[in-house]
């Protein structure tokens, strides 16, 4: 499979967990459970994951998620509700 098949349709499999929509995403470097947000600005960038997403929990409604990808690192903010890329230079 080549990297461009790859963007156009990954192999996802959506599950549920905790109440929480995950995606269980297989690339060519193994298999990573990615929320959703998270998935899509990877897609949105051309980029892929590289590890799951790992959640850090402060109190109840104030979490954030890191996801390192193959270009980038993925940080989501729970009060924001949005995701934040940091390139690799």
């Amino acid at each position: 499979m080549t990297e461009e098949q790859w963007i156009e349709r990954p192999s996802e499999e959506v599950r549920e967990d905790a109440g929480n929509q995950i995606s269980a995403v297989m690339t060519d470097s193994g298999e990573f459970v990615v929320g959703p947000g998270v998935l899509q600005a990877m897609e949105d960038a051309g980029d892929e994951p590289r590890s799951d997403e790992q959640f850090i929990v402060m109190a109840p409604g104030h979490q954030v998620s890191q996801t390192f990808g193959r270009d980038a690192v993925y940080y989501y903010y729970e009060e924001d509700n949005r995701t934040q890329r940091l390139p690799f230079r």
